[in-house]
């Protein structure tokens, strides 16, 4: 749990990007991370609070690859608004907020974008309720 514990100490954000085939087992893992992040933030680390952000990709991997190839859409919300992807002065992807803020100057966390979690439970919660949001494609893979 390296990623979770840097993030926890240096107070900043840290992404888990699950990607692969449909039926490969996404779901299934980031279930487990949630329960094992939960317990490891807040029983081992101690923290006493996560602002928790979820979101989707479409467009494949190229999304990623390729600005303006992929979409991003909040996991946090029924509606689903899009996110901006940009690349930051760093060179890194950054997924914006649907408020339009197209660079990593803010540093306030944007309160329509992500759930503030107190407990585990209410982590473990808030990451259920985004997978709900999510696409699934109907396949025989998922069967």
């Amino acid at each position: 749990a390296p990623l979770v514990r840097t993030a926890a100490e240096r107070r900043c954000h840290a992404t888990v990007l699950c990607f692969g085939q449909t039926g490969s087992g996404k779901t299934h893992t980031v279930g487990h991370l949630a329960r094992h992040i939960s317990e490891h933030l807040f029983g081992v680390l101690g923290v006493t609070a996560v602002a928790f952000e979820a979101f989707e990709l479409q467009g494949g991997a190229k999304g990623l690859l390729q600005l303006g190839a992929g979409h991003a859409f909040s996991l946090l919300q029924d509606s689903k608004p899009e996110l901006t992807l940009f690349e930051g002065a760093d060179g890194v992807v950054h997924v914006g907020g649907s408020s339009g803020i197209m660079d990593e100057s803010s540093k306030e966390l944007d309160p329509q974008r992500c759930a503030i979690a107190r407990t585990p439970e209410e982590l473990q919660a808030a990451f259920k309720a985004a997978e709900k949001r999510r696409l699934s494609l109907d396949t025989k893979r998922n069967k």
